[in-house]
């Protein structure tokens, strides 16, 4: 399955939560006209405290994120969830075999739990797709 260059690169906004395209760098997502002031402040913290640099993606960010890491930590108050779309070869009732995609969502803690996830993602049979929080969470994000 061939994705594009801007696939997964957006930031949207409903009443009640807040989607960002997880293949955005923090830069794109920063600089985005929906985004909110509060996690805008957030991310630059983040960027000038050294543990991301602008251009690194969301996706890239998070499969590296552990348990300690100060992102790890602001990701868990905005209890985020994450979308991840599985690649996987099925056979149908003719016996060809095609690509299908399947996704799963995953809170924060989840989805830094999980190694195999992350090998999986290395391996390019996962695409970590958008990552979503409501702002309810960025109203009591401290920063």
């Amino acid at each position: 399955m061939e994705f594009r260059e801007q696939d997964f690169k957006y930031v949207m906004q409903n009443f009640s939560n807040v989607y960002i395209g997880a293949r955005c760098t923090y830069e794109e997502a920063a600089e985005h006209m929906d985004m909110p002031g509060r996690l805008k402040t957030a991310i630059y913290r983040m960027v000038y405290g050294g543990e991301i640099t602008r251009e690194e993606t969301i996706a890239s960010h998070l499969l590296r994120l552990g348990k300690k890491d100060m992102g790890y930590l602001f990701y868990s108050q905005l209890k985020l969830q994450i979308k991840v779309l599985f690649l996987e070869k099925v056979t149908d009732k003719k016996g060809a075999k095609k690509e299908a995609a399947r996704e799963k969502i995953y809170s924060i803690e989840q989805f830094v739990e999980d190694e195999q996830l992350k090998l999986q993602a290395q391996n390019e049979k996962v695409v970590v797709q958008e990552v979503f929080f409501k702002k309810l969470y960025l109203a009591g994000l401290s920063v």
